[in-house]
């Protein structure tokens, strides 16, 4: 009985040690100037030396998980801020520029939709390249969101071995996306 007590006693101390033990943050949001926010995962840490255009700019350097985010304004596209380009095009600019320089890319899945009055098209790419004279392969995912004045790049891309295994990490990543500021309307 005495040993039950005992047991019961340390039971209890361990249970109100572990609640005191605050856990650490399983994501971060990130904010790019007055434009926009989205949510990463918190073994993301900020890098500067990916992209000179992206101002968000994040890696998880264990997993080999990287991501980059860049905007354009609508304004820089035609005359009096009227709409010439469109997502269609804007996407096939952005997969051109992302993915011209590499040795070979399979489109593996691609998708068209709206979050939030956000216009997005997106597809994902096994691609061959080489990297410090080592032929790799990739997964790449392209995203590209378009608000009423802005269309956004994301980029995310890592080993295609691990690839498959963070398909829903990476939609979760998109779906965290949101504007801080368009002038109302996002459509």
């Amino acid at each position: 009985m005495k040993n039950s007590i005992y047991l019961l006693l340390f039971c209890v101390f361990v249970g109100l040690v572990a609640c005191k033990k605050e856990s650490a943050p399983t994501h971060q949001l990130v904010a790019i100037r007055n434009l926009y926010t989205l949510e990463l995962p918190a073994r993301f840490e900020p890098t500067y030396d990916m992209h000179e255009s992206a101002e968000l700019q994040y890696a998880d350097k264990k997993s080999h998980w990287y991501l980059i985010c860049m905007e354009d304004a609508k304004s820089n596209f035609g005359t009096g801020g009227q709409k010439m380009v469109s997502l269609s095009d804007y996407y096939k600019f952005a997969e051109s520029a992302v993915l011209s320089d590499k040795e070979s890319k399979l489109f593996l899945q691609g998708v068209s939709r709206k979050q939030d009055g956000i216009k997005i098209q997106e597809g994902d790419y096994q691609v061959k390249t080489t990297l410090n004279e080592e032929s790799i392969e990739l997964l790449y995912r392209v995203t590209v969101l378009e608000s009423k004045s802005h269309f956004f790049q994301l980029v995310m891309w890592m080993p295609y071995e691990d690839g498959c295994k963070v398909y829903e990490k990476m939609d979760s990543i998109t779906r965290t996306f949101r504007l801080i500021n368009d002038g109302g309307s996002n459509i």
